[in-house]
């Protein structure tokens, strides 16, 4: 007899055990994750499904991109695509997530907190919920199609005793009632950010390890700090730099069998300048939401954002 695996797991508190955490990394952007408790654990079987398919349903009807708090974030530049919701939820533990990136994050919260109020308030409207049980729906029959995803989902509900399957005619059942029900008894949880480190204030650390060579490095990203022109020289700035100079020595010395004495030094002093300006003009382009609001941000080069391809395709035309 092999014995009997007894898994003990400890009950979640009802209370939230930290209004906000907060943490400094080496980010571009500030990251933000806020999460509303459920004040009722699902059941395993059909009160799991119905549990989860009310939930994504509430998320989609309140965070949605049809929303109304999305659309106002992201037209005042307060979010941009990475913004997300969903729903966790497991026998132990539940949550509903909103999450994504913010130069102003403490804002997003705020926006969040009241859109919820108001939404507890004035409750989610019948065509809400409507639109957003079409979306629920046709992303559960959608997952059919993606078979590693459907296999874990189908995993995941069948360890609770649920049937996957059961699933799109649980989301099409779904009332505006059980919708507001939930949001009703949500209990605003544990708010979190990833913020960037202060200029000059934080060391930028960057972990780097070589497996095969048993090397195991934490280094400051910076190799030289000062407090000007966002805070230092890089490291790969560097190693950038002593790449494009044994480029241009070995040019040097083969150039006279192929070109003219001077057209290296034409070719550089043409392309060199022109690649600087397109790999901004490059990463701009593609960042246009970052730098709208204050266009005078596209010039400050020493905040980042300079993409190779651009640098390259410049060049190349050059």
């Amino acid at each position: 007899d092999p014995g009997e695996i007894i898994n003990h797991f400890e009950k979640e508190p009802d209370e939230v055990a930290k209004q906000k955490i907060e943490a400094e990394f080496d980010i571009g952007t500030p990251q933000f994750v806020i999460a509303y408790k459920l004040s009722r654990l699902p059941e395993p079987g059909a009160d799991y499904v119905k549990t989860d398919a009310v939930m994504s349903v509430l998320c989609r009807a309140l965070f949605g991109k049809n929303s109304d708090i999305y659309n106002e974030l992201y037209d005042e530049n307060l979010i941009n695509d990475s913004f997300s919701s969903g729903y966790e939820g497991e026998l132990s533990y539940a949550f509903a997530e909103i999450s994504g990136e913010s130069k102003n994050p403490d804002e997003v919260f705020e926006r969040i907190k009241k859109a919820v109020e108001k939404a507890k308030e004035a409750g989610i409207s019948p065509e809400a919920v409507e639109s957003a049980k079409r979306a629920v729906v046709g992303r559960a029959v959608s997952l059919i199609d993606r078979q590693e995803s459907f296999s874990n989902e189908f995993v995941r509900f069948a360890l609770k005793g649920a049937d996957l399957m059961t699933y799109p005619s649980a989301a099409s059942a779904v009332t505006a009632d059980e919708v507001n029900a939930a949001l009703a008894a949500l209990k605003r949880g544990q708010g979190g950010s990833l913020r960037g480190l202060p200029e000059g204030d934080e060391e930028m650390m960057t972990h780097v390890e070589f497996k095969n060579l048993g090397i195991d490095l934490l280094l400051n990203r910076r190799a030289v700090e000062f407090d000007a022109l966002g805070g230092g020289i890089y490291y790969y700035a560097l190693i950038i730099c002593a790449g494009f100079l044994l480029a241009w020595l070995y040019i040097s010395r083969e150039e006279k069998k192929y070109t003219k004495s001077d057209d290296l030094l034409n070719m550089v002093l043409i392309a060199l300048p022109v690649a600087i300006v397109s790999a901004r003009l490059y990463y701009v382009l593609f960042s246009f939401n970052d730098y709208k609001d204050d266009l005078s941000e596209i010039f400050k080069v020493w905040n980042g954002g300079l993409a190779i391809y651009g640098g390259v395709i410049g060049a190349a035309l050059a």
